[in-house]
This record gives structure tokens, sequence and C-alpha cells, in this order.
């Protein structure tokens, strides 16, 4: 009766929308628009609002000096896509910071007041994104179905399917059982080993046995979540998008003398863009990045970086954090060729942004980025993260002009046929109303996630 009750409250969505044209969502996540995650969740929301639904986020706050505090509000102006009129309503952004509860001896929580700060926004649908943060329990999704509430779970990791952690990497036990033999129980969200195992189990309790839908961000993800959740899961896709009037191409020229890395004689030189929130981290691939600089000294390439700890690679120029987004189309601009070395990566923003503005890009193939970065178009993807492999797959993009450009036009084309905001919005849209029809079996859906391309 329970899973009917999470699929029916879907249903009922969708005939509000076939009705009204548009709906309340309301997007829980634990860090509101901070950091990868957050940049996906406000791309939602303004495709969301782009569409005419009313949109409004609860989060728990942001970290400032050590404590919990209320998330910024950016106000409806900071969302308005470039060129674009923004039909719905924004209902702002609602911080329930006495509801952190991270520690990795405590239990993931419900905290009812983040229920209630849910509830009191009357949601039509609610999207939960990323809670590890904030360490709230996946049982939240049941908690607000047992309200009467829509919900469906959306994943921009593998956190909805592990015992605790974001992304496995090469560990497999999430597809059998995790448990206290967990290799990175003390890495963040650090967890007791003794409570990994009920962490892993409430998942399939409320995705399986609850019946609560998960959308995920690739068709990777969708894999891994029917591999570790069994058929019994209803899993879709629907992918991010980004603002392609923002994300374009600019003149190369224009954008390096505009960050002021023009000059020095290296103006012919060509460059490659490394970048990530943290850029020095091993599994984002900061310790290739600086063998790869190493073993290309002296050739006619220059390398910035842009991302936490960016001046960790001295050949490379540091563009530091990069908080406001508008400088992210210059940065990609001013590149010849946008290099990733993600060991994993779910979906791929900062690709897809690369791709947007038009530049071609080097990465590794693990994970979902194979469907932004995709091999002989508009990328060269590797196997491998031998600096050997990487620098012959930079020499072969940034030394054919030619080539280069044809790899960037596609990649712009891929943006904006696939990944523009209206192309989420009318991808969320079809999602909602695949509710209205008759739906087969978990697992007996088409396993490319039809419903959604």
């Amino acid at each position: 009766m329970a899973v009917t009750s999470a699929r029916r409250l879907l249903v009922d969505a969708s005939a509000r929308l076939a009705a009204r044209g548009a709906l309340r969502v309301v997007f829980l996540a634990d860090l509101g628009f901070e950091f990868g995650a957050g940049t996906a969740m406000r791309r939602q929301a303004q495709s969301l609002l782009l569409d005419g639904h009313d949109v409004g986020i609860v989060c728990c706050g942001r970290m400032e000096e050590g404590r919990v505090v209320d998330a910024r509000d950016p106000g409806r102006e900071s969302l308005q896509p470039r060129g674009q009129a923004l039909r719905g309503a924004w209902l702002g952004i609602r911080s329930v910071p006495a509801a952190y509860c991270i520690g990795p001896r405590r239990p993931r929580v419900v905290d009812p007041r983040v229920v209630d700060a849910v509830a009191s926004l009357a949601p039509d649908l609610v999207v939960v994104g990323n809670l590890h943060w904030a360490g709230w329990s996946v049982s939240l999704l049941a908690a607000l179905v047992d309200r009467g509430i829509a919900t469906v779970a959306y994943m921009h990791d593998l956190s909805f399917v592990t015992g605790r952690c974001a992304q496995p990497y090469a560990c497999e036990r999430f597809r059998t059982r995790c448990d206290e033999r967990c290799p990175t129980a003390a890495q963040y969200p650090a967890l007791a080993p003794a409570l990994i195992a009920d962490e892993w189990m409430l998942r399939r309790h409320v995705f399986v046995e609850r019946g609560v839908p998960i959308v995920a961000n690739s068709g990777w993800t969708r894999r891994a979540a029917l591999e570790s959740l069994g058929e019994g899961a209803h899993v879709d896709r629907v992918p991010l998008g980004v603002d392609t009037a923002s994300f374009a191409p600019i003149d190369r020229g224009v954008a390096r003398a505009a960050l002021g890395i023009a000059g020095h004689g290296h103006e012919r030189a060509p460059l490659v863009v490394f970048g990530s929130v943290d850029a020095a981290l091993p599994e984002k691939g900061g310790p290739v990045l600086a063998r790869t600089i190493e073993l290309m000294r002296g050739e006619h390439v220059r390398f910035a970086c842009f991302g936490h700890r960016s001046d960790a690679f001295p050949s490379a120029i540091p563009l530091g954090f990069v908080g406001d987004e508008r400088l992210m189309p210059l940065i990609y601009g001013a590149a010849d060729c946008y290099l990733t070395l993600s060991a994993v990566e779910s979906f791929g923003q900062t690709a897809l942004e690369a791709a947007a503005c038009a530049r071609p890009i080097v990465s590794l193939r693990g994970g979902g980025i194979v469907e932004i970065a995709v091999d002989g178009v508009n990328a060269v993807t590797l196997s491998d993260a031998e600096p050997e492999a990487v620098a012959r797959a930079i020499r072969a993009v940034t030394g054919n002009a030619a080539r280069a450009a044809e790899m960037g036009a596609a990649g712009r084309a891929l943006a904006e046929s696939n990944h523009s905001l209206a192309a989420q919005a009318a991808a969320w849209r079809a999602w909602i109303m695949s509710w209205s029809q008759p739906r087969d079996e978990p697992g007996k859906q088409p396993k490319g996630g039809d419903v959604c391309r």
C-alpha cells in the first residue's frame, strides 16, 4: 500500500499539471545553491521558473566561521537567464540551520522542522537533492510522502544508493551491501562503520518498499541506481541544463584580456584550462595534472586552473575559486581546450559549460560525463589517467586548430539541443506528465530511461 501511496501522489501531481499548466515545486537539499549540486539545483529552478512553475527552496543553510547559518536568497533577478523571462513566482529560500545534524557517530535523522518547512510552501511536488552535508536521513522522503506530498529523489551523485558516500569510485560494495567493511568510512561524509549497513538497507526501504521514485542526472547514474536497488525501483533520467545564452562562445583574445592573462609574449600559445571545486584533489585529477604539466614543460602550451588550491600547480595560471558564475564563460572563452581529469563524474557540469562555450574537451571516461564529452565528436576521452596519454590528447586538440573548431562547434550544438534550460524544463514536464499514463512495473521500463531522454 505504501508503494501505491508514493506513486499515486505523482499521478495526482500530473493531473494538476494537466489541469493548471504549472505546479508549485520545492527543491529540498542540504546546502542551497552552493557547490556543484547547488549549481545544478539553481539551474533546475531556473528551468522550472521559465516554464511557468512557482519554485522555492528549503535547505539546511551554509557554513560561516564554523557555524551553520541561513542560506543567502539570491532573489528573483539573479535567477533571470539572459534574454528570457521567468514566468513562475520565486518563493524564496527557507533555511533550517537548527536541523544540522552531521557527525560520524550520529545516525542520520529526520527533523520534523524540515518537513514542516517544506509543507509550509504547499508544494505540488518536492524534488530532493543531496542531503549528506546536513546529516539528514533519506527517510525524509518517506516522511514527506506520509504528509501527502508528491516527492522524488534527484541523484546528483550516488549517495541515494550507497551506505554513506557520494561517489564510491572503485568500490563495488554499494551494488551488493555496504557495511562496516567500508574502505572510506572516515572520509566525508564520515559515518561510523557500525551504522553503514543500516543506511544501505534504509535506501532499499525508501526507494523499493516505499516506492519513492528516483530521477538520475545521466544514464550512467541511472544504471548504477538500478544495479544497486534492483528491479523494484522506479528510476528515470532527466539530464541537467545550462543557460546557453550566458555560456556561449567568446573571442579568445577578448576573454584573455578581460582575465588579465594575455601578455608576456604568450598570446599565441594554446591555453589549456583545468578546474573543479578543489583542483588538487586526487579524485579530481590534481596529481595527474601536475605530472602532465611537468611532462609538457618547454612545449608551446600554457595551463590555467580554477578552483580551491588552484595555486598548487606552480607552472599554471591560478584563477582561484570562482564564486561568481558570470566569470566562467570568460574562463572557458580564454581556453583552446578544456581539461577534466575526474576519475568519475556522475554528469559533468564543467564539461557541459565548456561545450556550451564551444571549446573542445579532453576528459576521462568515468561516469556520465561521456554523455557530454563525446569521444570523436566534441572531445578526446581517455580510459586511464596516464600523464603521457593526457599530454598526447592535449597535443592532438591544440595542434589542429581546424579540428578543434569543429569539435567546439559540435559541443555547442550538443549543449543547445539537449541541455539548454528550455530542454531541461521540457524534460521535467514530460517526466511529471508520464505519471498520467499507466506505468509498467518497476524495472520493466526501458533500460535507457526513455520516459525523458
